[in-house]
């Protein structure tokens, strides 16, 4: 019996960090469809007339914050995992490889939340749901971060709960660039590959090993896109239902509740999208990688190749099934965007 070494650093080829565009691609496409064929500066019908009572804005304010808190405590964790990860298993090689990747990720990705250039018809989110609304409805709310006798009463000016809200979201654009550069990255690597030189029948229980271990990062990233997934959803609600309370007419209340469910809808449908626009690669690929493993190994001169191989489990189709998992993750999620099966407001 081939004896293996406990442990073997990997490293990922440039060539498959390419995989990174096709999100990319998703996430422009998605958001220049909102810019175009959206509407960034809705105005309601008959201005946003609203109705401030304290007690309903804290209550929806509050609401916000501990989604809030969930999202930015999953997202710092799960980047954290991945760094772990990323240092602990690969070469010095890799991880420049995998550096000069998450920065360009990051960098595109700030083209809409940060740089927001004039002919992309850049935009704030909560201008799909009226900036007035949300200004009317929010500004009268205090908060102790912009209290008069502070430092922050300049840059707060007369809408404090609105100032609020508005640092808060910008700051977990800051949370999902990062988190989500790290979850599409952190599936990618699953197709790195051992740097030991052995040859043989060594070799190929050695990849044997390495493909066991790349289908397990392969569903836990799915797991973890899922998860960041929701958590996002759930906030995205949350801080898109702030005001709705305090809108006077019972009709637009109404219709508001209805556009925050379609603007849902078009988020949720979006970030799954963006999932299966990296999973599906990945997985293809090393499925191909498994099929081809399973060929050499019965063309082999070592006639134990076989068996030893089929000992570690790995499947041929072992890859393709995690398309149920990720079905199962988003189900719920688009529900809850349609809003016709679900009120994800309710359960925050």
């Amino acid at each position: 019996m081939i004896a293996l070494p406990a442990y073997h650093k990997v490293q990922i080829a440039p060539k498959y960090l390419c995989i990174i565009a096709l999100p990319l691609m998703v996430l422009t496409f998605s958001e220049l469809l909102l810019s175009f064929f959206g509407d960034p500066n809705l105005m309601l019908p008959g201005g946003a007339d609203v109705t401030f009572d304290p007690v309903v804005e804290l209550s929806a304010r509050y609401k916000f914050l501990a989604a809030y808190m969930f999202y930015a405590i999953i997202a710092i964790l799960l980047t954290a995992i991945f760094l772990c990860e990323l240092f602990a298993r690969h070469t010095r090689r890799s991880m420049i490889n995998v550096a000069i990747g998450f920065v360009a990720t990051a960098l595109f990705s700030m083209i809409f939340s940060h740089i927001e250039p004039s002919y992309l018809r850049s935009f704030e989110d909560y201008q799909l749901l009226s900036k007035d609304l949300f200004v009317g409805a929010l500004s009268p709310g205090q908060v102790p971060y912009c209290a008069s006798d502070g430092p922050n009463v300049a840059i707060c000016g007369d809408t404090q709960a609105f100032h609020a809200m508005d640092l808060l979201t910008e700051s977990t654009n800051h949370f999902a660039i990062v988190s989500s550069a790290a979850i599409v990255i952190g599936m990618i690597l699953a197709l790195s590959t051992p740097v030991d030189p052995a040859t043989g029948s060594a070799a190929m229980l050695i990849e044997a090993n390495a493909l066991v271990y790349a289908q397990s990062i392969v569903k836990r990233y799915l797991y973890f896109a899922g998860l960041l997934l929701s958590a996002g959803m759930i906030m995205g609600v949350a801080w898109m239902s702030w005001p709705a309370d305090m809108i006077t007419d019972p009709e637009l209340r109404k219709a508001h509740s209805k556009l925050v469910q379609s603007i849902s809808l078009f988020r949720g449908t979006s970030y799954s999208l963006l999932i299966l626009s990296y999973y599906l690669p990945v997985s293809i690929i090393l499925m191909l990688r498994i099929e081809v493993l399973h060929a050499r190994a019965e063309d082999s001169k070592d006639k134990t190749i076989p068996d030893k191989i089929g000992g570690f489990g790995i499947d041929r189709i072992a890859s393709t099934d995690s398309l149920k998992a990720i079905i199962a993750i988003l189900s719920p999620i688009l529900a809850g965007a349609i809003g016709s099966f679900v009120d994800v407001a309710k359960f925050l």
